[in-house]
C-alpha cells in the first residue's frame, strides 16, 4: 500500500511521534530521547531517557540558562524543564567553561531546587532515588541546605561516587580488601 492507504493505526502512530518531535524546543537537537517522547511514563517503564548539553539541562524541572536572548543568563524568560529529575536545575559544560558557580544564582533564589553541574564527557545515572556519577570528569553539587566545611556553597563528585536524592546526601563507595573466603593458609602437601 501506499502512504495515504496507510491503516488508521499507523497513521496515528506516525502523527503522534511528529508531535512528539515538535514538543521538543528549538535549539534542543541533541536531546535524546527513547522513541522521541519526552513522556514521563517512558522512565517509569524502565526507559532511558538522555541529553547532551542543552538536552541534559531540559530534563530537571527548573530550565537553567533558559533565556531566549543570551544563554548565559541564569534564570531568563523560560524556566520550565520537562521534570524528568524533579526539583532540579542542571547546568552543562561546567568546568570546560569556567561555570562552576553559575548555579549558585538560581539556587539562592530557588533554595528548595537541588543544583547539578555537569562537566563535559560526564554524565549521572539516576535509578529510583539515586544517581551514579559516570565518565571522564566531575559533576558539582549546589544544595542550600549543605555546605562544605570551610564554607564553600558547592562539592564535586567524581566517577563512581553515589548520591542519594532523597536524603540529599553524597556518598564515596569504599573499596576494602577481603581475603578470600576459601583460600587458606597452608603448606602444600
Amino acid at each position: 500500500r501506499g502512504q495515504d492507504e496507510a491503516d488508521p493505526a499507523s497513521r496515528n502512530a506516525a502523527q503522534q511521534e511528529q508531535r512528539h518531535r515538535d514538543a521538543v524546543p528549538a535549539g534542543l537537537d541533541r536531546v535524546d530521547l527513547v522513541g522521541n517522547s519526552p513522556e514521563r511514563s517512558e522512565q517509569h517503564r524502565g526507559g532511558v531517557i538522555g541529553g547532551s548539553s542543552a538536552g541534559a539541562t531540559i530534563l530537571g524541572s527548573y530550565l537553567a540558562r533558559g533565556d531566549t536572548q543570551n544563554n548565559t543568563v541564569m534564570m531568563g524568560d523560560h524556566e520550565t524543564g520537562f521534570g524528568f529529575l524533579r526539583q532540579s536545575a542542571i547546568d552543562q559544560h561546567m568546568l570546560r567553561r569556567n561555570r562552576q558557580f553559575d548555579l549558585i544564582e538560581i539556587i539562592d533564589a530557588r533554595p528548595e531546587l537541588l543544583g547539578i553541574g555537569l562537566d563535559e564527557n560526564t554524565a549521572i545515572v539516576v535509578r529510583g532515588d539515586r544517581f551514579e556519577v559516570i565518565g571522564q570528569s566531575y559533576v558539582a553539587i549546589f544544595d542550600h541546605q549543605h555546605m562544605l566545611d570551610s564554607g564553600g556553597k558547592f562539592y564535586f563528585m567524581e566517577p563512581g561516587d553515589i548520591f542519594d536524592l532523597k536524603q540529599r546526601q553524597a556518598f564515596r563507595p569504599q573499596r576494602v580488601l577481603q581475603p578470600f573466603d576459601r583460600v587458606i593458609e597452608q603448606a602444600w602437601p
